[in-house]
């Protein structure tokens, strides 16, 4: 009987882990000799209970939240030479940048610095903008959640970190403590990650809830008295009357639409494109 190899694979690449793919660590076992039909049937024996074992990982900076910020803080923790990981629950990396909140909001461009200009700074230049460095009267703030999906994935790419998506905490038992620091966090799926330091840069917040962190619901209290912070709203009190009186209208107009007083919002972007053209029905919430 000829040699046979047989290939043992960490769950590192089970499913779609995401961009880079994760490194996954194996060994290659060769057989020779009348013995190796008896030796692959015991493999085969014993690999669903292997399986049955929870996989684990293990980074420098474990990352829950493949938001911007989420990315950002990826990406400086390779520059400084750390092995970082970002997890996602859903299956797009970038958060509401990349899933169509990409009207930007903002003041004096010039102000913008740091790994956000040099985000916008690589949306400009696919869109014509002349580099590398982009003027602030060239710096395009409202883009296509596809091109901010683009450069978050060069992102990946470039500064080498793993990126997991479609892995979901385990909000019962997903969190490992031991003396007050967390060792590991666990996913749904059963996957375990350890880190030395792990960063809850998701919307929802569920890590540091699940860890016990203390967290306040809702809009905090005028007074915060606990640190001596008068006003904690972030409310700016230079708002015209106008403005002031635009978004009140605004409410009253939604709330006559539905009775029930929930808001809706949405920022679309609009094509004059015939292919792109997209017929949706109305939404049966309007009646």
């Amino acid at each position: 009987m000829g040699p046979v190899g047989l290939n043992f694979l960490t769950s590192q690449t089970r499913g779609n882990p995401g961009v880079p793919v994760a490194q996954a660590r194996g060994f290659r076992l060769r057989l020779r000799g009348s013995c190796s039909f008896i030796l692959i049937l015991a493999a085969l024996f014993f690999l669903p209970v292997l399986g049955g074992a929870s996989p684990s990982i293990q980074y420098d900076v474990v990352i829950y939240g493949a938001t911007p910020s989420g990315l950002a803080a990826a990406v400086e923790a390779e520059r400084l030479g750390k092995e970082a990981v970002v997890v996602e629950p859903t299956s797009r990396i970038g958060g509401m940048t990349t899933n169509g909140l990409s009207l930007t909001d903002f003041g004096n461009k010039s102000a913008v610095k740091g790994l956000a200009r040099q985000f916008y700074e690589e949306i400009s230049l696919r869109y014509g903008a002349r580099g590398p460095r982009v003027a602030d009267h060239d710096l395009v703030l409202n883009f296509e959640p596809k091109v901010a999906l683009a450069v978050f994935l060069q992102w990946a790419a470039r500064y080498g970190f793993t990126v997991l998506t479609d892995e979901r905490l385990d909000l019962d038992r997903g969190v490992s403590i031991s003396d007050g620091l967390i060792e590991s966090i666990r996913m749904e799926s059963g996957l375990e990650i350890g880190g030395k330091v792990f960063i809850d840069a998701s919307y929802e917040g569920d890590l540091m809830a699940t860890a016990g962190v203390s967290y306040i619901v809702g809009r905090e209290p005028t007074l915060f008295t606990e640190r001596g912070i008068t006003d904690f709203r972030g409310i700016r009190s230079h708002h015209t009357t106008d403005s002031l009186l635009f978004t009140r209208l605004t409410l009253i107009v939604l709330k006559a639409i539905r009775p029930a007083g929930s808001l809706l919002e949405s920022r679309v972007l609009i094509s004059r494109n015939p292919e792109q053209e997209m017929v949706k029905s109305r939404p049966t919430i309007f009646g």
